[in-house]
């Protein structure tokens, strides 16, 4: 059903978490055990009450288990050990639940943190090729999706194992009904198997494509909404969003309706199967009808426990494929490769004569042509410097350069004479004050806006700050002031 890449990459979320994934695994398989052991106690118990001859392997054996207790009050022994078995599938059950709730949560916890971490340590230039849409996708939208995935891995695996139980049980019960079950189990398989190569996974993609499309558009809409009014372009956009919306819900709509289809065939096959040997049944002697009682009845129970496994396991497989596009997408996030710039050893006490830019060459990841070609400039000390040029010409470029946002492709940018590079990050970028071209304030206090960067700040330098940005006095008018 699942490729070996796709495969691959549903374990590079649950390697770190082995040992509690193997602890999940040992506790379902003895959950399906007690599973199935609970509903073959049901059968001797049903056949002690009609006392009809003990010929199948389970009855001689559960006659056998009882008769180490006691030859007497056998049927009382027999409820009293249902009674423990069934206490005891309760508990496996709900340790089931409990633990791979918790892994679930775990994994999605750890995905989460591990993309901001991908995108703390990634320079400026992987935030400028990336659209913000796509990135708000990756941390926000895609995790969920892991979550999901492993969700229907984990439940997979548990009804896979029921299934395995539950089929030897049918099969000690009847052969010949257990093979025709099999039947039906393996035209459904067929059915996912099919569906899923040709429509979930298909389906699931496109929609997952157009609502990464869908978050770009919103969120480029948010943040250039004064030129999308000024020059009246609101129709275009919305129609661009309807369009991406719903392209989405189409696509979602057919995976959805995919899914149904195989789990209606098989409650049809399977109620026409058992119409079909109560009929046979019908046509049996009194006596031969009643002996068969107990035996059709146990069927009747583990089938009806048996086939929503074989549909869950089916519903689990097509959930997987659904999540599989944005399982992809963090698993390629987590492999890419980004620049980071170096932080470096030392500690920048202070500026003394002049930063120098010495044949400073830079191009932008993905163009051919350098923006800088063998840059030399001086800024002195308590002198200001002015940068001019044309639109696109790399005047922005030069501060972001000093500013350690990307690493140089050839020359040196000094402090003092020595490599800005060598210095930590911390200690040097400390050293800087900074007004960017377009306002951006946090969504925080103003308190916390005004000292960002400057933990240290005491509420008298915050006020300092506030009277020489001319902020102070319409501070001092809002309700909450300062916070």
């Amino acid at each position: 059903m699942l490729n070996m890449h796709q495969v691959k990459i549903i374990w590079y979320f649950f390697r770190p978490h082995w040992v509690r994934s193997g602890l999940l695994l040992f506790i379902m398989v003895f959950s399906g055990f007690m599973e199935m052991l609970n509903l073959a106690v049901l059968y001797p118990i049903v056949n002690y009450g009609l006392d009809l001859e003990k010929n199948t392997v389970i009855l001689k054996a559960f006659d056998r288990f009882v008769n180490l207790f006691t030859a007497d009050r056998q049927l009382f022994v027999s409820c009293i050990i249902l009674i423990v078995v069934t206490v005891i599938t309760v508990g496996s059950r709900i340790a089931y639940n409990y633990l791979s709730n918790k892994l679930t949560l775990t994994i999605v916890g750890d995905v989460q943190k591990g993309i901001f971490r991908k995108f703390s340590n990634a320079d400026y230039g992987f935030f400028v090729g990336n659209q913000q849409g796509k990135l708000i996708h990756m941390g926000m939208v895609a995790p969920d999706y892991i979550a999901n995935a492993a969700l229907f891995i984990i439940r997979f695996s548990y009804d896979f194992i029921q299934f395995l139980f539950l089929f030897s049980l049918l099969f000690a019960l009847t052969w010949q009904g257990t093979l025709a079950i099999l039947t039906i189990g393996a035209v459904y398989f067929l059915f996912v198997k099919r569906i899923l190569e040709r429509v979930i996974y298909k389906c699931a993609s496109i929609a997952n494509e157009e609502d990464r499309k869908k978050n770009v558009i919103l969120n480029e809409f948010i943040n250039g909404i004064k030129p999308i009014k000024i020059f009246t372009m609101e129709n275009s956009w919305e129609r661009k969003y309807v369009d991406t919306v719903n392209r989405k819900l189409d696509n979602y709509f057919k995976s959805v309706m995919a899914s149904i289809f195989p789990e209606s065939f098989v409650k049809l096959f399977y109620y026409l199967l058992l119409a079909f040997v109560g009929i046979t049944l019908s046509g049996r002697s009194s006596r031969d009808f009643v002996s068969l009682i107990p035996l059709f009845g146990a069927f009747v129970m583990v089938a009806n426990r048996f086939v929503p496994v074989i549909q869950t396991i089916g519903n689990n497989l097509m959930g997987v494929a659904q999540s599989m596009p944005n399982a992809k997408i963090v698993y390629d996030l987590h492999h890419q490769q980004t620049n980071s710039v170096p932080d470096g050893r030392k500690i920048l006490d202070e500026f003394n004569d002049r930063i120098s830019f010495t044949d400073v060459w830079f191009k932008y990841e993905g163009k051919k042509d350098y923006l800088l070609k063998g840059l030399n400039l001086e800024i002195k000390k308590k002198k200001v410097t002015a940068i001019v040029g044309p639109s696109g010409s790399g005047k922005t470029t030069v501060v972001n350069l000093l500013l350690k946002l990307y690493n140089l492709d050839k020359g040196n940018i000094a402090i003092d004479g020595e490599d800005i590079f060598s210095y930590s990050n911390k200690s040097y970028l400390r050293k800087f004050g900074y007004v960017g071209q377009e306002t951006f304030i946090f969504n925080d206090t103003i308190k916390e806006n005004i000292r960002f960067g400057a933990e240290n700040c005491t509420a008298e330098m915050i006020m300092e700050a506030a009277r020489l940005a001319n902020a102070y006095e319409f501070i001092a008018k809002t309700r909450d002031v300062y916070e």
